[in-house]
């Protein structure tokens, strides 16, 4: 959107619209599923689109997919931002939502407003890349149901609010914003709190749930895409019974059905979530997820502790016999752009 308000600093984009006390009604609305590709190298004629017409006039000539609009409807009124500012995908806020049948409760919204998201080498094309997140994460919401309370917050649906376009001397248009609605929860991103104001048994049990929520979500066949301390939320007040002291957050990119083949012979090697599995994806050599992205919370030997924490909780669900051993040392021995062309369906590789 700079772009064009760059080339015509006597127009600007109006106010973000999501702050304290502004009100919504959303209906409620399904999205088509996912779609291959999230963000589409803009065509020629695009690129030139985006210097040529204002950013509200872009958001009118490109709406997000149909979908399919429900009859419920509820009433939203922002409570405070979470995150809330121009250039992001999403702007993130708690808000007040009222039922028809007169029940109320706070919630988290999160809005897919492209007119304060902008173009990048990474959204190239933000129109479809929004509306590609907002699909994705409600995909995978639904395909978590399992998980809702437990490693993931609640989801409490899909809706769609229409938001007035004023431009001078033109009649009153509307856009259509979409938007889920989740569980608030009470907690700081891992990102945000400082390791060194947790023992040392304490943040190896936030690992350990990191760890274990990443398996809930495997389990489910989903892979979060953006495991980052940013999208882990500690819960200010840890749950009775062993529940897992975190939530993951942010699905917008996420994959399904990308486990690796390994992954997929449980005769051999046991459930995505069987010990071995979990320790191939975490110790530090191989990792899926780049275990520097949480060293500032590891000051102790990362694979020892792996295994030793892991075998001892799960040891009744190992289901590895003397082959998979072997197929495992030959995944590991191997170099990478061999495993890539050798048995495509049967080796997992990165």
């Amino acid at each position: 959107m700079k772009v064009y308000l760059e080339a015509h600093p006597e127009e600007s984009k109006p106010p973000i619209p999501y702050h304290p006390g502004a009100t919504f009604e959303a209906r409620q609305h399904q999205p088509l599923p996912p779609p291959d590709e999230r963000a589409p190298w803009p065509s020629q004629d695009f690129s030139q689109e985006k210097k040529s017409f204002h950013p509200l006039q872009l958001c009118l000539d490109h709406p997000p997919s149909s979908g399919s609009l429900g009859s419920g409807t509820v009433s939203l009124r922002i409570i405070e931002p979470i995150i809330v500012r121009d250039g992001r995908l999403a702007q993130v806020v708690k808000v007040a939502v009222s039922r028809d049948n007169g029940c109320s409760r706070e919630l988290v919204a999160k809005f897919y407003d492209p007119l304060y998201h902008d173009f990048g080498p990474y959204s190239p094309e933000i129109f479809a890349t929004n509306d590609a997140a907002y699909r994705y994460e409600v995909d995978t919401y639904q395909r978590l149901f399992s998980a809702w309370g437990t490693v993931v917050p609640r989801f409490h649906g899909s809706y769609s609010v229409n938001l007035p376009v004023e431009q001078a001397g033109q009649q009153t248009q509307w856009r259509s914003v979409r938007l889920i609605l989740m569980e608030h929860i009470e907690g700081t991103s891992l990102r945000d709190l400082r390791p060194c104001d947790y023992p040392q048994q304490e943040r190896q049990a936030i690992m350990a749930a990191i760890i274990t929520a990443d398996s809930v979500l495997r389990k489910c066949n989903i892979l979060h895409g953006d495991l980052y301390p940013r999208n882990v939320i500690v819960l200010r007040n840890r749950p009775h019974g062993g529940g897992s002291p975190i939530r993951l957050i942010d699905f917008d990119s996420s994959l399904r059905n990308c486990l690796g083949a390994f992954e997929r012979i449980p005769d051999i090697l046991g459930p995505p979530h069987s010990v071995d599995a979990l320790i191939r994806r975490w110790r530090y050599q191989m990792s899926d997820y780049k275990i520097e992205r949480f060293e500032d919370w590891i000051d102790f030997d990362w694979d020892p502790w792996l295994r030793t924490a892991f075998e001892r909780r799960w040891h009744p669900l190992r289901l590895v016999s003397a082959v998979s051993s072997k197929l495992m040392d030959i995944h590991d021995r191997c170099p990478r752009r061999f495993l890539k062309y050798v048995g495509r369906d049967l080796l997992y590789h990165a």
